[in-house]
């Protein structure tokens, strides 16, 4: 019986009611923060040299 119930659809017209305001506006979503990037190539003699000075870089950013 259920199967066969006919189930009524009701629009916001049918209400009288307007819809919602958006929550989200769109331009929040296409303007993402900006980023600052820098780069730095690290030069040396030996890969060992250059291993040395990216491990003091990292120690003195605290990434580590």
């Amino acid at each position: 019986k259920a199967s066969k119930a006919v189930i009524p659809v009701w629009t916001l017209a049918d209400l009288d009611i307007a819809a919602p305001a958006p929550v989200v506006t769109r331009a929040e979503l296409l303007n993402p923060p900006v980023r600052d990037q820098a780069c730095e190539m690290l030069t040396g003699e030996t890969p060992e040299a250059i291993a040395e000075t990216l491990v003091e870089k990292i120690l003195a950013e605290k990434v580590l």
